[in-house]
């Protein structure tokens, strides 16, 4: 009897040993981290909440831009990815002067700034600054610097009032850097790639013209059928905030919704041409942003004359490449 309870005690734990190595000493083993998605483009990705949604983007011509999170049970932003051009690339570089700088400036000003630290993803160093209220004394942003492509860094920021440092912290430890989806342009065609959220198009990295820039903002959200017109369309606004006339156009046998708006302000002029498809309860966006002067009178002599043929040839070296990018817009899955 003795032996008989001997070998059952024997199996129960050689059992539960086997169980606690597959399912919880073994990282691989088990089900993955649910309720995880992972944002891959610009040349980074990471892993994120999944209730954060699918987040907006907005993209210059030379690969540079920004990436948004809304949290879905906040106001607030969830997490702002921003890369830009470093100011001192062949100095001591963004991680020294440029941060240090700006830690000098902002000690000045009521001591923001309260820690510093040195961190790393991805095997590259980078520095993480946390940030006080100069109203509450208490923590209410964090950022992480890391250099980036072609002389440019990168920067996430969060919100305490959207998300804790925990969440903030594994966003970092899950940052990779991915050439695959760095900035890519057609060398025969001139035009930039965009590659991501299950579509493609192409863009203008730049307008024939130095009188007028682009902004390329991209976003994809869940269908809301309050929202629709009678051509099933998401209306779109004027510049004074009022509903302006959608129409449909069709391109590769896709149709868009299309409207068009502008707003004015301090000697500059912005308009948007903005368009958007649904698929599979989805509506995805794209909205080229054209920043021009208003008008020409800022100009002088030669430029004048150049900046009053840029209005008249507008159609052709602004409009005309926006409509060529949409055209190439496809679904790749």
């Amino acid at each position: 009897m003795k032996k008989i309870l001997v070998i059952v005690i024997l199996i129960l734990l050689v059992a539960g040993g086997g169980y606690y190595l597959y399912h919880v000493a073994s990282p691989s083993a088990g089900p993955s981290n649910p309720g995880l998605s992972t944002y891959d483009n610009f040349g980074f990705s990471f892993q994120y909440p999944t209730e954060w949604g699918i987040p907006h983007e907005s993209f210059y011509g030379n690969g540079l831009g920004s990436v948004f999170f809304d949290n879905g049970t906040s106001s607030s932003q969830s997490l702002s990815v921003f890369m830009d051009q470093d100011t001192d690339p062949q100095g001591t570089g963004l991680l020294n002067e440029t941060i240090d700088q700006m830690i000098a400036r902002f000690r000045v000003n009521d001591k923001y700034i309260y820690q510093v630290e040195d961190i790393s993803a991805d095997g590259v160093q980078g520095r993480e600054l946390f940030y006080n209220s100069a109203v509450t004394g208490q923590p209410y942003n964090v950022q992480a610097y890391f250099p980036f492509q072609n002389d440019s860094y990168i920067v996430l920021s969060a919100d305490y009032q959207a998300i804790p440092q925990a969440t903030f912290d594994s966003v970092i430890s899950s940052l990779k850097w991915d050439s695959a989806t760095a900035f890519k342009q057609d060398t025969a065609t001139g035009m930039a790639i965009y590659n991501n959220n299950g579509v493609h198009f192409e863009y203008p990295v730049k307008f024939d013209t130095d009188y007028a820039s682009l902004t390329v903002e991209t976003s994809v959200e869940k269908v809301d059928s309050a929202k629709m017109d009678s051509n099933g369309c998401y209306p779109g606004m004027n510049g004074s905030g009022r509903p302006s006339s959608t129409n449909v156009l069709t391109f590769n046998g896709i149709n868009f919704c299309y409207t068009t708006s502008g707003s004015a302000g301090a000697g500059q002029l912005y308009t948007d041409y903005s368009y958007t498809t649904f698929r599979n309860g989805y509506a995805y966006m794209i909205d080229y942003s054209v920043h021009t002067s208003n008008g020409c009178g800022a100009y002088e002599n030669a430029k004048y004359n150049e900046c009053q043929d840029a209005q008249k040839n507008f159609d052709s070296t602004v409009v005309m490449p926006i409509q060529q990018s949409i055209a190439t817009f496809k679904f790749t899955q």
